[in-house]
């Protein structure tokens, strides 16, 4: 939630809805070209006084393009970290998945679900 994104980056990014086409998802997978501007931050509003409009530049591979987006038309973006591990518990009391090969302890696993 709080980290860098970096250029190169697959990210996942959610569009505010009053940019999103009927029956479209507001979210898309894409790849960074650029770093996110080090001033913005989700959901991000340009100043009204500024000639400046910050955008990201992301990517997709097939087809292979390019697309300039608004940072004013997101509300977010999340680093994508890799698919879930097929021994992922979710636990409905604290609302996460929960990874048992990935935890230091049988004990710490207990504690978590």
């Amino acid at each position: 939630k709080n980290g860098k994104l970096n250029a190169g980056d697959l990210v996942i990014i959610w569009v505010k809805p009053e940019f999103v086409a009927a029956g479209e998802h507001p979210a898309l997978i894409k790849r960074l070209v650029m770093d996110v501007p080090h001033w913005v931050k989700f959901p991000y509003r340009d100043h009204p006084n500024s000639n400046v409009r910050a955008v990201i530049i992301v990517e997709q591979i097939n087809p292979h393009r390019q697309f300039v987006i608004p940072c004013d038309r997101l509300l977010g973006m999340h680093k994508c970290l890799g698919p879930l591990p097929a021994d992922a518990v979710y636990n409905a009391k604290t609302k996460k998945f929960v990874v048992p090969s990935l935890m230091a302890s049988p004990q710490r696993y207990a504690e978590a679900v």
